[in-house]
């Protein structure tokens, strides 16, 4: 189930250069603006007995933490149908491929779905039990969530204002209703403001979140070229942006593609247009073959990324339609509708075609659970767990298309929850004598 690369290195190597050194920089590397997500889970087990064992153990962590969603994921379908109903919503979960890694050992997926069950969970008990430990526990959980994936840190509000309803709801009084938000406040904002002056300490600058984002250079110009005009650049499939600007050496390269006008005309400004791109090409592939240490090569790459970076901006002042709503239909669509499954299941075999029909059918039945949660969401709002719940994925996913965060993966930790829209679609159906509430006896 493990696989250990893609963008695992820039998880786990800054927490093994921590634990060595006493220093999560590495040389330079945009890893170094990776915050800490692996500190505990991974640093402790590499400090006493070493990265292969380290490996092993985190490993064993994923199953454990995995196993623990589960866990909470029944018992939270167990309070909307019974339980033979809870169990049959749950196999559709845990029959998807990535359910383990959810791709690769180290990255910070499996994790982040856990923080979030863990918190939807402390939510529900907390609205029926008022235990205070349910608040420290959404805390620790969206501390770790935050520290794992920091465009998350848009979901602390979204608890906060459900923490103090819940309390209003049952008249508590106003030292409560402080002492309760002060509670939940606490460890998000203390783990913050440290890893913020760590960030002063290190880059001289005030950063309370980072990720690599914060990395600059030709390719972060790119990308960030590639979120504000809505182009494809890591589908991988040879005939998005990316496979355009790479050099006639790469593997990629096809030259009836490279002379071709692929991007639509609505992407051209008064300031660019194809032979502008065509030009910033060229001078890309120049700093890429020029020697590390020649001192024109900084300036060279400093030059594209500036252009890369002009040219967008452009797009946002010149295009704001665009900007603003087509990009945003067509950042969501390759957010939720994926062109491929998964390298380790691309081979032609009759046993990978399987695993492919299982992984893409499980992975919509995923995603069609969401849009169901959605609209429980809507007709159950007064219920606060379930706002709650769709305010979440409103947030989750909003939050990545508006920055242009569209991997595929990054929807997976948010995926699970879509097994509750599915309960109460179940019992939207059981009330109307359509389905029997137990299955399994009578």
């Amino acid at each position: 189930f493990f696989f250990y690369g893609n963008d695992a290195h820039s998880y786990l190597d800054p927490i093994e250069t921590f634990v060595d050194h006493g220093a999560f920089l590495l040389d330079g590397e945009y890893s170094a603006f990776r915050m800490p997500g692996y500190l505990l889970l991974y640093g402790i087990p590499y400090f006493i007995f070493g990265q292969e064992i380290g490996l092993l153990i985190l490993s064993l962590f994923n199953l454990i933490i995995d196993v623990a969603s589960c866990v909470l994921l029944f018992k939270l379908l167990v309070r909307i149908v019974k339980p033979d109903w809870s169990f049959l919503i749950l196999i559709g979960y845990l029959i998807y491929p990535r359910i383990a890694s959810f791709g690769y050992l180290g990255m910070p997926e499996v994790v982040a779905s856990f923080c979030l069950i863990g918190i939807v969970y402390c939510a529900t008990e907390l609205q029926f039990t008022f235990k205070r430990k349910y608040i420290w526990f959404s805390a620790l959980l969206i501390t770790q969530l935050v520290f794992m994936k920091p465009i998350a840190v848009l979901l602390i509000p979204v608890i906060l204002a459900h923490i103090l309803y819940v309390f209003c709801k049952n008249s508590m009084s106003l030292s409560h209703l402080v002492s309760a938000g002060f509670s939940y406040l606490l460890i998000p904002c203390l783990a913050i403001g440290i890893w913020t002056v760590r960030n002063y300490m290190q880059f001289d600058k005030i950063m309370p979140l980072s990720s690599a984002l914060t990395w600059t250079g030709p390719d972060q110009g790119f990308r960030s070229f590639c979120r504000r005009t809505g182009l494809e650049f890591q589908s991988w499939h040879g005939d998005d942006a990316r496979a355009w600007f790479v050099p006639n050496d790469h593997y990629w390269y096809n030259e009836e593609f490279a002379n071709s006008n692929p991007f639509p005309d609505y992407i051209y400004t008064s300031v660019y247009n194809l032979d502008s791109l065509v030009s910033l090409r060229s001078d890309w592939h120049r700093s890429i073959k020029m020697a590390a240490d020649d001192p024109d090569k900084i300036v060279l790459e400093q030059k594209v990324e500036m252009k890369f970076l002009d040219y967008a901006n452009s797009f946002i002042f010149e295009r704001p339609f665009h900007f603003l709503v087509t990009i945003r239909v067509k950042l969501l669509s390759s957010f939720l509708f994926i062109k491929d499954s998964f390298s380790p299941f691309s081979q032609n075999s009759l046993v990978f075609l399987v695993i492919r029909i299982l992984y893409f059918a499980t992975y919509y039945f995923l995603v069609l659970g969401m849009l169901f949660t959605l609209i429980a969401g809507y007709i159950k709002r007064k219920e606060p767990e379930m706002a709650l719940v769709a305010l979440m994925i409103v947030v989750f996913i909003g939050s990545h298309v508006l920055m242009g965060r569209i991997e595929n993966r990054y929807l997976l930790p948010i995926l699970p929850l879509g097994l509750i829209g599915y309960a109460w679609l179940i019992k939207a159906l059981i009330q109307r004598g359509l389905l029997k509430a137990n299955i399994f006896h009578h």
